[in-house]
């Protein structure tokens, strides 16, 4: 499952990079090219989309590093085993929230299949797909943190006893 997720942290992140050039290019040449006179009406509209993507693949790699922003209530707890059954609980509700935005984003992409965007006529289904990307490999990782986390704590607690 490693070998999976690291290729998959790979393509988001090349995906991400793409976007975010892509997005950095056509934003510098609408503000000149608005300077000049001649605005390039297409160009907001795909930095909008790069931008959208780029977002929700940064921040798929972000779930699996665990790089996004928590806390701890329990920080000052000396039961061990509390630590435990809190970290786990939030994993299993991270998951629950990445399932539950899949599903319901997979709900939503055939209704904006009937939308299109106002000045390339793109359907509205291409940006929204983005949240259905980002909650599917999102559920992978979570898979893959919460088998590494069990794994973990049985390794852990063999060596205790």
């Amino acid at each position: 499952m490693k070998i999976i997720c690291d290729g998959l942290e790979k393509i988001l992140w090349f995906g991400a990079t793409v976007c975010l050039a892509v997005f950095s290019f056509l934003t510098f040449a609408q503000v000149v090219s608005r300077g000049i006179g001649h605005p390039i009406v297409w160009a907001e509209e795909i930095a909008r989309f790069c931008f959208i993507y780029m977002v929700f693949l940064g921040s798929t790699v972000g779930i699996r590093r665990s790089s996004h922003y928590s806390f701890n209530v329990f920080a000052k707890c000396k039961s061990h085993i509390v630590i435990l059954i809190t970290q786990f609980t939030v994993l299993i509700l991270e998951f629950m929230f990445l399932a539950f935005l899949f599903y319901t984003s997979m709900q939503f992409i055939p209704q904006m299949l009937r939308r299109a965007s106002s000045t390339l006529r793109i359907p509205i289904a291409v940006p929204y797909s983005s949240i259905v990307i980002f909650a599917g490999i999102g559920c992978i990782f979570m898979l893959e943190i919460i088998f590494l986390y069990i794994r973990n704590t049985m390794q852990e607690r063999e060596t205790t006893l």
